[in-house]
């Protein structure tokens, strides 16, 4: 039966032909269509790219249509348009295993569909380059939240990690593909934020039988490690490898931020610390794995840096019972913990790092975290504060160390670079938060107004600060 059959058959079957509810409508569509590629003779890379194409065309139909979403079907805090990207993209995934592909087939489409899904997010709406990051978040989300559900075989809350780093990647690897104008290379780290933020914050959202709060880590690091690998397959006028530092930084400050929208029994404010770590690692472990004209040893300096202070920048960014600014000791160590114990066996070209590389970036991710300080932005928060948590980010650096394997002599090596690295490196600039009250109505990027509020935050900034 052709796709566009089986489709017409889904909307018959679900009584929903005649129904403008885009968030009910286009589900059916996608299964129907994925169903029917069951028994047609075509190979598992042509069903994956037939998926891709089928959410393209979706997108592309959405534009004109916002305004007969129902607002009982509008996901809370987010607009029509969101929401219905956010459906498209979970059943896409979903359904991977309806079209006959086989597991392994599976795994590998639904990392090129998040490819075709965020290449052709351009196609949603009246679309811009300012609209492009309130699409591509709900996506991710809307993708990681069905992984529970794709029935691939053995893919388990075990194995799941692999199937999310597919995905991560998947997204990363395609958006210089996204044609908006005005969008430039340099607005890349802002979608690639809001990719990592998304499949982060929906991760509490996976339904499996074995998968609970100790899964977050593993899914976590998976989501960075996967963005960062691929971040060499982006093709886009005016990109290359001096730009890494920037978007590995975006990777980690997306998925950092996005650790309160985490919902899931049993994860509180105290799971928060140990999630940074494997955000970190995940980043900071992936470096071996790019190669791209210009990449040398002489990038991860600047991008471990970026890697940490991006993480550790974004910890003013969550709001969750119980984590206020006594909390930021712990986060801090182990996000500088993480991304020190990644650098054991790492090689760039084939080239193991040498104990002189190892000491030079440990003395980068305690400058990176250091410096980030400044841009935690938390009621009560203070330079003091900031200064004493200068301790934490050499302690979490000096116990990543002790991964490494190194020698008493090598690691007396590293120490001295952590030393001189945290002697050297002030705090800028410094932002007080003074109130946290105002609300404002969410804006619809597509026009299409909603009633939610979201608290905005009134932040008042200091003179430079030195010293620290």
């Amino acid at each position: 039966m052709p796709a566009t059959e089986s489709a017409a058959k889904a909307l018959d079957t679900a009584k929903i032909c005649d129904s403008e509810d885009l968030v009910s409508l286009y589900p059916a569509i996608i299964e129907g269509a994925m169903k029917s590629m069951t028994g047609l003779a075509i190979t598992a890379s042509q069903k994956q790219e037939t998926v891709g194409l089928l959410v393209q065309s979706l997108f592309a139909s959405t534009k004109g249509r916002e305004a007969k979403v129902p607002k009982t079907s509008i996901n809370t805090g987010t607009s029509a348009v969101e929401t219905v990207i956010n459906k498209i993209a979970q059943h896409a995934v979903a359904n991977m295993t309806q079209t006959g592909m086989t597991s392994a087939e599976a795994v590998t489409g639904a990392g090129k569909t998040m490819g075709f899904m965020v290449s052709g997010i351009n196609k949603i709406g009246s679309a811009t380059k300012t609209t492009l990051g309130a699409s591509l978040k709900p996506l991710t989300a809307g993708a990681t939240s069905a992984l529970g559900a794709t029935g691939v075989t053995g893919v388990d809350a075990t194995t799941l990690p692999t199937l999310m780093k597919q995905m991560s990647a998947g997204a990363t690897s395609t958006l210089g593909k996204i044609s908006v104008a005005g969008l430039a290379s340099t607005g890349l780290p802002g979608l690639l934020t809001e990719v990592s933020a998304g499949a982060t914050s929906a991760l509490g959202s996976i339904t499996m039988t074995g998968y609970s709060v100790s899964s977050l880590n593993n899914m976590a690091k998976a989501i960075t490690s996967g963005a960062t690998s691929a971040l060499d397959e982006i093709t886009m006028t005016g990109y290359d490898s001096t730009q890494l530092a920037g978007m590995a930084g975006a990777i980690t400050s997306g998925a950092t931020g996005a650790f309160d929208e985490i919902l899931l029994t049993g994860y509180s404010a105290t799971n928060l610390a140990d999630m940074t770590t494997p955000a970190t690692s995940g980043a900071t472990g992936s470096f071996g794995k790019i190669s791209m004209t210009g990449y040398s040893s002489t990038n991860l300096s600047a991008m471990t840096k970026a890697i940490t202070g991006g993480a550790t920048g974004a910890l003013g960014n969550i709001t969750m019972t119980g984590y206020d600014k006594t909390s930021l000791a712990d986060m801090t160590k182990f996000i500088a913990d993480g991304s020190t114990a990644a650098l054991k066996g790492m090689s760039v070209n084939g080239v193991a790092l040498a104990t002189a590389d190892m000491a030079t970036l440990s003395g980068a991710i305690t400058s990176g975290t250091k410096a980030a300080l400044g841009d935690i932005k938390m009621v009560g928060y203070s330079t003091t504060d900031a200064a004493a948590l200068g301790t934490s980010v050499t302690a979490g650096v000096t116990a990543g160390s002790a991964a490494l394997g190194l020698s008493t002599t090598d690691l007396a090596t590293l120490n001295t670079a952590v030393t001189a690295a945290d002697t050297s490196t002030t705090i800028a600039t410094f932002t007080t938060v003074t109130t946290s009250t105002a609300a404002t109505a969410i804006v619809d990027p597509y026009a299409v107004p909603v009633t939610d509020t979201t608290t905005a935050t009134t932040t008042t900034t200091t003179s430079t600060v030195t010293g620290i």
